[in-house]
């Protein structure tokens, strides 16, 4: 039996044709953010909330970090797709105690989120409930460097103030997202777990150095010492944020000596020079500690941060 198709069959075959194919990529192309507006959109001000959210988040969220590891979260330069970020996001998390405050507040406010503005559900303060050391007993000013009125807020590096800040993550996922409330409790109950035994470990690790002394640029790692029991001796910069003087570097050099400290510690976000010329006048060695997720390529987990810092800092410090 033969059939024929005349010219204007041919033409409404090829037309089908072509929508179907028009239809088929079109889908193609908007399937992954259609897939993806379906989990919450998460912005944080730092890799290590972003880590510490997609744990507890799972896949139920995609989380954007606004700093990368190796930069300095004090000094951020404000970007037009920063706003556009944090005007999709349904939940916006920053380390707080001022860390941001020369930049976010007035991201957040030109984003027009109104999920995420200050006491927003989406607003999620991660310092709520650490533990913060250095806070102030007198009224701080301007003179006296970057001093941060509610204390030191590199409080994360302490894995057990990490704790805090996933709980703090963990409850404003659940109040705007209830109906996976019980993943997200597992998933904070399952992150505890491997940071308290995270803790354990290093502290055996640390402890069997005996007592040490470093000397540090930055204050950045006070709760790195105060949790695992090593002393930080001196601080190269004069005043928090402002390079310091000769005749400080001076007496530093003179405290490294006399108390003979055999390592100084840098971020990947300090600048390398000062500790370079004082380590050449003490013979201390320099040692780069990759202080937060994203910080150096391999350092992919807060874990991987934690067990990188100690393994560096051990080698050297006798």
């Amino acid at each position: 039996m033969n059939f024929r198709v005349n010219k204007t069959g041919v033409n409404e075959i090829k037309n089908n044709m072509l929508i179907k194919t028009v239809i088929f990529y079109t889908a193609l192309f908007f399937l992954p953010g259609i897939l993806s507006a379906e989990k919450l959109q998460i912005v944080t001000t730092t890799e290590d909330l972003k880590y510490f959210a997609e744990q507890i988040a799972d896949n139920h969220a995609e989380v954007t970090s606004l700093v990368r590891g190796n930069e300095d979260p004090h000094f951020v330069l404000p970007r037009p797709d920063y706003i556009m970020k944090l005007n999709r996001a349904d939940v916006f998390i920053q380390v707080g105690l001022d860390l941001e405050e020369g930049w976010a507040p007035g991201l957040i406010r030109q984003s027009k989120n109104k999920k995420i503005q200050l006491n927003a559900p989406g607003f999620c303060d991660a310092s709520r409930g650490a533990r913060i050391l250095q806070i102030p007993q007198r009224r701080v000013s301007r003179l006296q460097g970057d001093i941060h009125a509610q204390g030191n807020p590199h409080y994360w590096t302490d894995p057990l103030n990490a704790v805090i800040a996933a709980r703090n993550i963990r409850d404003t996922l659940i109040q705007i997202d209830s109906k996976n409330s019980d993943a997200y409790r597992k998933n904070f109950t399952n992150f505890s777990n491997r940071m308290k035994n995270l803790t354990l470990t290093l502290k055996r690790q640390y402890s069997a150095e005996g007592k040490f002394s470093v000397a540090v640029f930055h204050s950045e790692f006070i709760y790195l010492s105060n949790r695992f029991g090593f002393d930080i001796a001196v601080t190269l910069e004069e005043k928090p944020g402002v390079p310091p003087s000769a005749s400080y570097l001076k007496k530093t050099v003179e405290i490294i000596k006399r108390k003979n400290i055999k390592v100084i510690l840098i971020s990947p976000s300090n600048n390398p020079r000062y500790a370079q010329t004082v380590a050449r006048e003490t013979g201390a060695k320099v040692i780069l500690m990759p202080i937060s997720v994203g910080s150096e390529d391999k350092i992919k987990t807060y874990e991987d941060s934690q067990k990188e810092m100690a393994r560096r800092l051990l080698k050297d410090v006798k």
